[in-house]
């Protein structure tokens, strides 16, 4: 059975495509707890769709899985939505530019 995960803070996810678990060093001690794995079945079959539909799916993982390790690391802050707003703007720019404007300039310029 293939696994992938990312580090989050404090902890790791780890998740097989359909399952996702993450855990966390807290405190009191390490918190596991399962997150829900968005699906698309449709859209997951339609060929120029798989891509995009993935990547939001690997994307949106990710950021719960930041969310909830934040939330379970450090269960005195709080972010605010403009928090939220921020990051995700950041998290656009870096790519966009690092992995489609940055290629694309280096590919023009090298020939």
């Amino acid at each position: 059975m293939p696994l992938g995960g990312q580090a989050v803070i404090e902890g790791v996810l780890l998740t097989d495509g359909q399952r996702a678990t993450v855990a966390v060093q807290t405190p009191k001690g390490i918190v596991v707890e399962p997150l829900a794995v968005p699906r698309f079945p449709r859209l997951e079959r339609i060929p120029f769709l798989r891509g995009p539909v993935k990547l939001y799916q690997l994307l949106s993982l990710g950021w719960a899985a930041l969310e909830r390790s934040a939330a379970l690391a450090f269960p005195e802050e709080r972010s605010s939505s403009w928090d939220f707003l921020l990051a995700l703007g950041l998290a656009l720019l870096v790519l966009l530019g690092g992995f489609i404007a940055l290629p694309f300039f280096l590919a023009t310029r090298t020939g």
